[in-house]
């Protein structure tokens, strides 16, 4: 488990990114899928972040339906209307490219979450049982095996936060979320 840092966590509101902007940013692997769907792996070591694939519809609206263009990494560019940000599970079914454990997240497993109004909205995870000091690399849903951990240690009940770079989530933890008995 991480060290404590603090007993409460504040979840912080982050800046709006351009989606397309931060897609168009990276260096692709292109894969083609047994669908007939052209997939787009950023080349980097948290490659689960930037999936994004093209069916080939000239009416997909992706992105508004706007036209990206992908650098590649060896030196070309794919250019498609309206390509979808998708998921590692989607590209490992369609590809056989296992990149699903390689996904950024940040994850805090507290006892309760409260609210305070006053400056701003803010959501606030009391009684922290286990904080990330950084991101990590690993599945997306990583929260889930931290959770069954404190579980499996006599702490039932719980709630989690877990930020990746597509957003962040908070809510309880129930027993069926991470594959318990209750």
């Amino acid at each position: 488990m991480a060290e404590i840092i603090a007993t409460e966590f504040v979840v912080r509101d982050r800046p709006m990114i351009c989606g397309s902007a931060e897609a168009e940013s990276r260096r692709y692997l292109k894969v083609e899928g047994k669908s007939g769907t052209t997939w787009l792996v950023a080349d980097q070591p948290n490659a689960a972040d930037n999936v994004y694939c093209d069916g080939h519809d000239p009416k997909s609206d992706g992105f508004a339906g706007r036209t990206l263009t992908f650098p590649l990494v060896d030196g070309g560019e794919y250019s498609c209307r309206g390509p979808w940000h998708a998921n590692s599970d989607a590209l490992f079914a369609d590809t056989g490219m296992d990149v699903r454990d390689k996904c950024f997240t940040f994850v805090v497993i507290a006892r309760r979450r409260s609210y305070k109004s006053k400056p701003g909205y803010e959501t606030v995870l009391e009684d922290v049982l286990y904080q990330d000091l950084d991101w990590q690399i690993g599945h997306f849903s990583r929260w889930k095996e931290i959770a069954r951990q404190l579980w499996e240690q006599g702490e039932h009940e719980l709630v989690y936060y877990s930020q990746s770079s597509g957003g962040s989530s908070n809510a309880p933890i129930r027993a069926k979320d991470i594959g318990v008995e209750e």
